[in-house]
């Protein structure tokens, strides 16, 4: 336990002034009991470049396969006139790729999350 450098008073690692004689006590002679809270996450940074891994191929893929998908719907219509079950694929195709967008804004979400709530927090001061 420190005492107080004015008036010899036993200090407690978490005051700030002696109760005797206000003293503000230098805060390099103790530590912190609760150290700042660190707003960015490693677990949300690596779930975002995880969702943004999936999300991004899949758009690609998707992509792809709405464009054959949709030929291949195409030719059976000029073939056969009537589509029958092969606008399924189409709409599965649109399907996963609205799955992959929303995977790809979640990922850029949580990547960025801790930036903006800072800024957003460091504007909104007066």
């Amino acid at each position: 336990m420190k005492n107080c450098r004015n008036c010899g008073q036993d200090l407690q690692p978490n005051w700030i002034l002696c109760p005797n004689c206000k003293t503000p006590i230098p805060m390099g002679q103790y530590t912190l009991r609760n150290p700042p809270i660190n707003t960015e996450k490693e677990s949300d940074k690596k779930a975002g470049g995880i969702l943004l891994i999936l999300g991004i191929p899949l758009a690609i893929f998707s992509i792809i396969m709405l464009i054959s998908n949709y030929y291949w719907m195409l030719y059976y219509i000029d073939q056969f006139g009537n589509p029958g079950l092969y606008d399924i694929p189409v709409v599965l195709s649109v399907l996963l790729l609205v799955i992959s967008i929303i995977l790809i804004i979640f990922g850029i979400f949580m990547k960025l999350r801790s930036r903006w709530f800072r800024i957003l927090s460091e504007n909104m001061k007066i």
